[in-house]
């Protein structure tokens, strides 16, 4: 009951976490087991998702035969996958990269204080690459998936990139590693 009265009808909570405790209106603690006091108040996060979507993927794999037990939201899905518990524990954002999003979760003191999503994903730089070249999204994209950086070594100004101008029917041109780093 109080999720919906805190989210609305609309959306769901997939993940809540306590982040911390307030005792009596005072002192903070991460962990309040054992704790005496007259009023608790937890300060949470939560990470909600469309009900209806949700609802309709679990109904959608429960007709293939997949029970579903649990979501998980992708942004902390992939947070996990690639972060170490120190880095959760010091302070560390993971990004998610997307086609068409980026997703993001914050970590402090090992806990989620913060996700979210942008709506611009590698499809964009695909695109920025093709205008600047002059050059069709497939070969805008080969360019960024095999010399796509965004962290240029000693040299690169000078190391050449041959690619296929479709577009202009020019054929063949260079273009320097830093010059696609400086675009992507």
């Amino acid at each position: 009951e109080a999720t919906s009265l805190v989210h609305g009808d609309t959306t769901r909570p997939i993940h809540i976490w306590p982040v911390a405790y307030r005792l009596d209106d005072r002192q903070v603690v991460e962990n309040s087991l054992g704790l005496h006091c007259q009023k608790l108040t937890v300060e949470y996060v939560s990470i909600n998702g469309l009900g209806i979507a949700s609802d309709n993927l679990q109904a959608g794999l429960e007709r293939c035969g997949i029970e579903v037990q649990d979501f998980v939201a992708a942004p902390y899905a992939s947070a996990l996958a690639v972060l170490q518990t120190d880095e959760m524990q010091i302070g560390v954002m993971a990004l998610e990269m997307g086609a068409q999003t980026t997703s993001f979760s914050i970590f402090d003191h090992g806990s989620i204080v913060y996700t979210g999503a942008i709506p611009l994903g590698s499809m964009h730089i695909t695109k920025d690459l093709a205008a600047a070249f002059g050059i069709g999204l497939d070969e805008a994209e080969r360019l960024k998936t095999l010399y796509g950086t965004t962290y240029c070594n000693p040299g690169d100004e000078a190391r050449l990139i041959e690619y296929t101008s479709t577009l202009q029917q020019i054929g063949s041109k260079q273009i320097t590693v830093s010059s696609l780093a400086d675009i992507i």
